[in-house]
């Protein structure tokens, strides 16, 4: 099987947050996250605590011990690749398969199911044209591959709010839904997906994943590549343009800190009727 990590996953995302749900490139995703830390300063509320992985199981730090823990093995050397975003997840798996690694299964463990959000027409055209995306490609790969499945295992935080939304475009198209299933982390969930693992995919979906937990990304990838001996890589794709997933981006809580208090003061002080 591969194994398929969004870093997602690990970063609790409530409701009332108003994140919003779009993938932004360099420096858009870091203004984001700049005004998102300003709202939780301005809310007096602990960013670093709300969004800590101590709300999710497992966490980076046990993640492959409770894998294996659970009945999971590992194909010594087995590639691993880490990328941004899910968007070059499809080209990837299929370069993969052509290369002779062999996958029956896609266990994903992720917030967002990656199976369409599109109308079914949408989605086929997307796959006639190419234009295949981080929010669709497991759907284009269970059309592609028609002896593949896939499982998606959601963090306890997310729960199946998702699901219950009604919002999956698999759900429209019985051939695929037999083949797709999803659910929420149990350990005995895990143990019934049990499997051996031939390659694993990481995205770090930057969108969700704070800058503030940058360096956890890097380790956990590069404690995997060194406990599987081997090395992590970018995706397959003569396009691929991003930053590289495992660089810590810059963050200075001190700056922030001081510009959010003088936004304080500004607005505490500004008179009535003279903001809007």
């Amino acid at each position: 099987m591969i194994l398929n990590i969004d870093f997602d996953y690990f970063v609790r995302e409530m409701p009332n947050w108003d994140w919003q749900h779009a993938e932004f490139g360099g420096g858009l995703v870091d203004m984001l996250w700049w005004t998102r830390a300003q709202a939780f300063l301005m809310r007096k509320q602990d960013v670093l605590q709300e969004t800590g992985f101590h709300h999710v199981t497992p966490e980076p730090h046990n993640f492959i011990e409770t894998l294996k823990s659970a009945g999971f093995t590992f194909e010594p050397g087995l590639p691993i690749v880490a990328s941004g975003s899910h968007v070059f997840a499809y080209f990837q798996i299929v370069q993969w398969m052509r290369e002779g690694v062999y996958f029956g299964k896609i266990l994903s463990f992720d917030a967002h199911h990656d199976m369409g959000y599109h109308s079914e027409k949408v989605l086929r055209h997307n796959f006639d044209t190419g234009k295949i995306d981080c929010a669709d490609w497991q759907y284009h790969l269970l059309r592609r591959y028609r002896m593949l499945e896939g499982f998606q295992i959601y963090p306890g935080w997310k729960g199946d709010r998702e699901t219950r939304s009604g919002r999956c475009s698999w759900k429209t198209r019985p051939s695929l839904k037999q083949r797709f299933d999803t659910g929420v982390f149990s350990f005995d969930l895990l143990k019934q997906h049990a499997g051996h693992v031939s390659a694993i995919y990481l995205a770090k979906s930057e969108a969700w994943t704070p800058p503030w937990h940058d360096h956890v990304v890097a380790e956990f990838s590069h404690s995997m590549a060194s406990e599987f001996e081997t090395e992590v890589s970018t995706p397959f794709v003569k396009s691929h343009r991003e930053r590289d997933p495992l660089v810590v981006r810059e963050w200075d809580w001190g700056k922030i800190e001081a510009e959010t208090a003088m936004l304080e003061k500004f607005f505490k002080e500004a008179p009535l009727g003279r903001v809007g």
